[in-house]
């Protein structure tokens, strides 16, 4: 499938996304400069450094260290939290229609109704974590100046996190949840 990164490369922005990623001192308008080029779709300076900045953010999501460490701040730290789709219809649920939970502690008869709840459509359910201690996470592994380039890798970071990583690692924790519960039961 095309991500916005692959999009990016197929567009010839590699080299400006590790020129930034580099994060040497740089006028990085007059680098992106020249990225621009209409046969491929690059426009303007914006559009290069946007590129780059997709490619910076996809390679951020694809690092492995970065990965296990937030997976297990996560698994330490996150609540799982649930909220009525319909707060008016009564169901079997209602006990979960406003209630939290540290991932950590939670049981796993309440995980797999909590499971059952959301897939009858009676619950929404989400993990829930500071986002500002997983990015500390991430910009300590990935910042290694502080200038222009390291504020757009930062950018990036952010993105990569709220984008591709959370969604992803949120994904595979309440998978593994599910799954010691399942064999709980």
């Amino acid at each position: 499938r095309k991500t916005r990164a692959s999009v990016a490369k197929e567009k010839g922005l590699d080299g400006l996304a590790e020129v930034i990623f580099a994060q040497k001192p740089l006028d990085v308008q007059a680098a992106a400069q020249q990225y621009i080029n209409e046969e491929k779709g690059v426009l303007t300076a914006e559009e290069a450094i946007q590129g780059a900045m997709d490619i910076i953010a996809e390679n951020v999501s694809d690092n492995a260290e970065i990965r296990k460490r937030l997976k297990n701040i996560i698994r330490l730290n996150a609540v799982v939290r649930t909220k009525a789709a319909d707060p008016e219809q009564d169901s079997v649920y209602t006990a979960y229609y406003d209630y939290s939970e540290p991932v950590k502690s939670m049981a796993g008869h309440r995980i797999l109704a909590v499971d059952r709840g959301e897939r009858e459509g009676f619950l929404k359910v989400s993990i829930d974590i500071d986002a500002a201690k997983c990015l500390t996470i991430i910009d300590r592994l990935m910042l290694t100046a502080q200038n222009e380039c390291a504020e757009l890798v930062k950018a990036a970071c952010e993105d990569a996190y709220s984008r591709l990583i959370f969604p992803s690692v949120e994904r595979e924790i309440r998978s593994e949840l599910t799954e010691a519960a399942d064999e709980q039961a």
